[in-house]
């Protein structure tokens, strides 16, 4: 083939082959412009019916116009003696030569590479392609960085041949759906059983389905039988392990919907952790292409910093397991990381006469080790007992407070505190242990060795560190007003690194109408330049609720909150979607909306209040 002459296309080299077709680098004759040709094998192209159905595929693929979907130039007629595809030409990698180059990604980047493939699917699943055949060797990354679909079309050609001249089975076994393996009905819910499968991959470095032939692969597809991902990675995050699991069910129906549904999950968590999943910025693809070990050096303690105040904001509002396992990847990322462990000790419940902290990891630990079986239990398929529904285990509610305000005509202000009912103690749970009496002890001699003598207070003196050093101060969004040791007030992002004294310095970020202020203090080594990226806090959303009769009934998220009538105000936490009920005289209204935080709009500022009247005022 190289060096011949397929119509209007000359072939230069080969550079790839698969079950179903070899793949050229070729160059148009006329215009000039490099191109991919891939080639069918014979023995798929001799029955004049696959070539049919190839040739109608093409067509239908061919109008898939997308950034994500690999763009198809030409293919062959009618009377062409070879049965060919004619594509843009990508230089970059496949997500199989990067997985083997890295071995198992890191959650944000994962995602990143998953919703992207969520796009092109669901381009085609609009238009009633099923790709059938989603595995990394058919996924591409461009010069851009941006993900590229490849292979439509001849995928349900090799469905339908089902057999190799050999008796192999067509396809990759590893990434099938249950109805796949078992010769049931496709559609597009297949394409998300391997999407699920292939996210799996990227993050665990090794695929959900394994065994020493086809045949064991194919049993376990069809009892979906698998290592729970967290368990593999331990710092693999809660809302991924969750996608994943709920790809991977065995029965269609209980998969997604579609393939936007997973990418709204996805980009949720990614802008948990303050990356925007439509302009990531430092953390885009192609920077990971380019440098995956550096990328994740820098991922690690923004994450951490990040996660940190995503557990506070979840334990603020009682949703005590969430905050948990949040808090339990924070400590897979960082071990020694004080302030979690100074959290985690903070929630638990307090038993009588016990010391305030006596060996907080023997209680952390199985806490812990609680919540992972858990998540294990929930995120496997259906071998365990389905989820509880919503009547069954409502979630807590998130930081909703109602203070009635005084009005006319009301002598008294009402006053509601509504919080999380208290998580019972360890007393109300744990079975009563028997324990026997203790054996006699039997009292040896020791040797008594003298202590040591106490350091001097000059021994744990640390060093004075001497020097110069330079900070860049930036913000994770837009810019934030600070001081540095109360000096003048300065703005991110800084346009060069500030010279300082080594040595500890207090960072004060000062408030403002819609953030908090805080402080912080950073070391600053002689000699060092770092970069300091602070974290906007936000002021919460109120909604003002006036005017209400006597025995109105409040709701946040379909959750009751309490019964009141005058002025009641509403708190709600940034980055939240909320819908707000009252029922008053047989009535009801509701109010839908979202606050806005780091990245989001809507129609709640931090700090801002939305006043919702009485309709009859």
């Amino acid at each position: 083939m190289i060096g011949s002459v397929i119509e209007k296309y000359e072939v230069l080299e080969k550079i790839g082959e698969g079950g179903m077709a070899t793949v050229y680098r070729g160059r148009h004759t006329t215009l000039n412009r490099t191109v991919a040709i891939k080639v069918m094998h014979p023995h798929l192209t001799s029955s004049e019916k696959n070539r049919e159905r190839f040739r109608r595929e093409a067509r239908a693929i061919e109008s898939l116009a997308h950034d994500n979907i690999l763009r198809i130039y030409d293919y062959s007629g009618p009377d062409s003696e070879k049965c060919f595809i004619v594509t843009e030409f990508i230089q970059g990698p496949t997500l199989r030569e990067l997985l083997d180059d890295v071995g198992a990604m890191m959650p944000e980047p994962a995602a990143l590479v998953a919703r992207e493939l969520c796009c092109a699917l669901q381009t085609a699943h609009i238009e009633g392609i099923v790709h059938r055949d989603i595995k990394p060797e058919n996924i591409m990354f461009d010069a851009e960085g941006r993900v590229k679909l490849m292979d439509f079309g001849i995928a349900r050609i090799a469905d339908d041949s089902h057999v190799t001249m050999t008796g192999a089975l067509v396809g990759s076994p590893a990434y099938m759906s249950p109805e796949q393996a078992t010769g049931e009905d496709v559609d597009l819910r297949s394409d998300i059983f391997a999407l699920g499968t292939v996210l799996y991959r990227m993050v665990t470095g090794t695929l959900p389905f394994r065994g020493g032939n086809p045949s064991v692969v194919l049993k376990n597809i069809i009892d979906t039988t698998y290592d729970d991902p967290v368990e593999r990675v331990p710092s693999l995050d809660p809302a991924v392990a969750s996608v994943i699991s709920k790809c991977l069910t065995r029965t269609a129906d209980e998969r997604y919907a579609d393939t936007d549904e997973i990418r709204a999950e996805l980009d949720g968590f990614l802008r948990s952790v303050a990356i925007d999943p439509e302009e990531p910025g430092q953390w885009s693809l192609d920077l990971y292409l380019n440098a995956s070990d550096e990328y994740e050096d820098r991922l690690q303690p923004w994450l951490i910093e990040r996660l940190v105040t995503r557990g506070r904001t979840e334990a603020g509002g009682g949703q005590t397991a969430n905050a948990l396992r949040t808090f339990n990847r924070v400590l897979t990322l960082d071990e020694d990381n004080e302030e979690v462990v100074t959290i985690i000790e903070s929630m638990r419940p307090p038993l009588v006469d016990e010391p305030r902290r006596s060996g907080i990891l023997l209680w952390i630990a199985p806490v812990l080790i609680a919540v992972a079986a858990i998540v294990a239990l929930t995120l496997q398929s259906d071998r365990f007992a389905p989820e509880p529904t919503a009547a069954a285990e409502a979630p807590a509610l998130r930081r909703v407070s109602m203070v009635p305000m005084p009005v006319l005509g009301i002598p008294e202000p009402l006053e509601v505190v509504v919080a999380p009912a208290p998580e019972p103690t360890p007393e109300e749970h744990a079975p009563a242990v028997v324990r026997p009496a203790p054996e006699p002890l039997e009292m040896e001699a020791v040797a008594i060795v003298e202590a040591a003598p106490e350091p001097t207070p000059e021994a744990l003196q640390e060093p004075v560190l001497e020097g110069i050093g330079g900070l860049k101060v930036t913000a994770a969004d837009g810019f934030l007003t600070f001081r540095v040791d109360g000096g003048k007030s300065l703005f991110t992002p800084t346009p060069e690194h500030l010279q300082l004294d080594a040595g500890d310095h207090t960072i004060e970020v000062l408030g403002s109408g819609t953030q908090v202020g805080y402080s912080k203090t950073v070391r600053v080594l002689p000699d060092a330049r770092e970069t300091l990226v602070l974290q906007p806090r936000y002021k919460p959303s109120t909604v003002k609720l006036t005017g209400f009769p006597l025995g109105s009934v409040y709701y946040v998220d379909g959750i009751f909150i309490g019964s009141a009538d005058g002025t009641v105000r509403i708190t709600l936490d940034e980055f939240k979607t909320y819908s707000i009920s009252v029922e008053f005289n047989g009535q009801t209204i509701v109010e839908e909306g979202v606050t806005r935080g780091l990245t989001g709009t809507g129609v709640l500022d931090p700090g801002g209040e939305r006043l919702i009247p009485f309709p009859g005022d």
